[in-house]
């Protein structure tokens, strides 16, 4: 026999005509009220409720050929079993902490499973609907991986700077600094960084693209500075004294 545990309360599985039920004595039992209160509610406010909607009344008879009888006392005559709107409506009154949090694993956890598993075999059974819903999640798919790439994009350039913008922040000329990097053998003549300079983090190089005149897309190299490759550029500049690449009267530090 299928079961759930809620709050530590073991229920079976019940289900009519497709739909998951629970009793009023299950509702009793998870909600650890005494015996009899989810029927003496349900009793006082019976008219409000719709059969075949909010609850079904089954006779003893159907609790013997439905299998019903694990649910139901012995020689049961008739027998209340609330769908999930039946029961939010049973236990409106219910609003201590612990009904709370029952209300919403019951209804999450018990009641709404077997639409969801429902919804999914009709979904299989129809193929129209199946390749509707797999366009759907290449759609979602296609989309999210747009979103990571531009991420990716965004990250590298995060807290780095271009060879220029470094330039003007230690007062002097792009062409200047590109020397000063090859000569302490930081860049390479064309100026994109030395492997083991990347994987330490001191540079990345990025792809950029631009139209000519003709409209064409050309892609080129760019190299950019980390924070990281910055402090480092300072030391090497501080060892070989700061009017090696100044141009005006600020100092590196």
């Amino acid at each position: 026999m299928a079961a759930i545990t809620i709050q530590n309360v073991d229920l079976p599985v019940v289900e009519i005509e497709g739909l998951r039920v629970v009793t009023l004595a299950m509702v009793d039992k998870v909600h650890q009220r005494p015996d009899g209160t989810a029927k003496r509610n349900f009793r006082e406010h019976r008219p409000r409720f719709i059969e075949t909607e909010d609850y079904f009344e089954v006779t003893g008879d159907e609790i013997r050929t439905q299998s019903l009888g694990h649910v139901f006392p012995p020689r049961t005559p008739k027998g209340i079993l609330l769908t999930e709107s039946g029961y939010l409506m049973l236990v409106k009154s219910f609003t201590d902490d612990l009904a709370w949090e029952v209300q919403r694993q019951l209804v999450n956890t018990y009641f709404r499973v077997k639409k969801t598993v429902s919804d999914l075999h009709v979904v299989l059974a129809d193929p129209a609907r199946l390749r509707t819903v797999l366009l759907a999640y290449t759609e979602k798919v296609l989309a999210l991986e747009a979103k990571a790439q531009f991420h990716d994009t965004v990250a590298e350039a995060i807290n780095c700077q271009s060879v220029q913008e470094i330039a003007k922040v230690l007062g002097t000329g792009p062409n200047r600094l590109f020397r000063f990097l090859r000569d302490q053998g930081l860049l390479m003549r064309n100026n994109l960084p030395y492997q083991q300079y990347l994987d330490a983090g001191h540079f990345r190089v990025v792809e950029r693209q631009y139209k000519d005149g003709h409209g064409e897309s050309h892609t080129y190299t760019r190299t950019l500075v980390t924070g990281k490759g910055l402090a480092h550029i300072q030391k090497c500049i501080q060892s070989q004294g700061t009017g090696y690449i100044q141009t005006d009267s600020r100092r590196v530090m």
